[in-house]
């Protein structure tokens, strides 16, 4: 929803009545307001996220409902698709290394090229055929997730062969934004190693972005609600929002820094201390949690 809210803001599509203008090569000029009226009220021509994904499902669980996917997706596609996606986003890094990690032992796999690897990577070329059959003008993505335990490893290496052999571009969550997050988690140890916290002269004024010498307020309003102390926003560490955690995970509150890496289990030489509802972070100090 909140992606689909983005993309039509962003990227907002032309209403019905401008794209009959335009077929018609009958221009006709027009205010501003009298087209973004125009666009709210088309709903059929905005753009439109369809959620087919199968919960614990992994490439090959696909491979055998392709043609139940075609039959989800055909059957939600706005009139304007000509019943084509534009693009297909593939989600499967963490399912494709340890399945439903919440009914097995994942500490299981240690290894990268584990048994079932090779019938991964074919049921994965398998998906992406298909999908390029079915759909020719359709792009394809590959984005690859992380756990929320660091140690746990995905699958994302099983997909590079057949992103390279079929020209799928890969978006890697861990690569884009992990480095940074060692590097808070680094400077938040060495500030507190037993609970990963801060002190409050460490916010940052306009979350430590750089704003120029503009005095500019709409500039000034789109900061407004983003904070960031040590490091600068989206990498320094973030108040806990949890009206952005999906609903049924949001009744455990946010998740701060500290619990991250106690629960990862790669700090053994002290124990940690991040429960803050049982008095565990010292007063004056504040946990660290992050906006993604």
């Amino acid at each position: 929803e909140r992606f689909e809210g983005w993309m039509n803001e962003m990227y907002p599509l032309p209403s019905q009545q401008q794209r009959n203008d335009n077929n018609n090569n009958n221009l006709r000029n027009t205010d501003h307001q009298s087209s973004t009226n125009n666009q709210k009220q088309n709903n059929n021509n905005n753009h439109r996220v369809i959620n087919v994904a199968a919960h614990g499902a992994d490439m090959c669980a696909m491979a055998k409902r392709l043609e139940m996917l075609y039959s989800e997706l055909s059957s939600q596609m706005p009139l304007t698709s000509s019943n084509a996606p534009d693009l297909i986003i593939l989600e499967f890094a963490v399912n494709d290394y340890q399945g439903q990690d919440h009914l097995i032992t994942v500490d299981s796999k240690t290894s990268v090229f584990f048994d079932g690897f090779r019938e991964l990577v074919l049921c994965a070329e398998v998906v992406v055929h298909a999908l390029l059959a079915k759909y020719p003008d359709t792009g394809i993505l590959f984005l690859e997730m992380q756990t929320a335990i660091a140690t746990r490893k995905t699958g994302a290496l099983l997909h590079m062969g057949v992103a390279q052999q079929y020209q799928i571009p890969i978006v890697s969550y861990a690569e884009a934004l992990f480095p940074e997050f060692w590097r808070l988690t680094r400077m938040l140890e060495g500030m507190a190693d037993l609970t990963y916290t801060f002190e409050e002269d460490q916010w940052l004024e306009n979350a430590g972005l750089l704003l120029g010498a503009s005095t500019d307020v709409a500039v000034a309003k789109d900061n407004a609600n983003v904070s960031s102390a040590v490091l600068p926003y989206p990498h320094g560490c973030s108040p806990c929002h949890p009206e952005h955690i999906v609903d049924q995970f949001r009744h455990g509150g946010c998740k701060s820094i500290c619990t991250y890496v106690d629960r990862s289990a790669i700090v053994h030489d002290r124990k940690l201390t991040c429960d803050a509802k049982r008095g565990q972070i010292p007063s004056g100090r504040y946990e660290g949690f992050v906006p993604f």
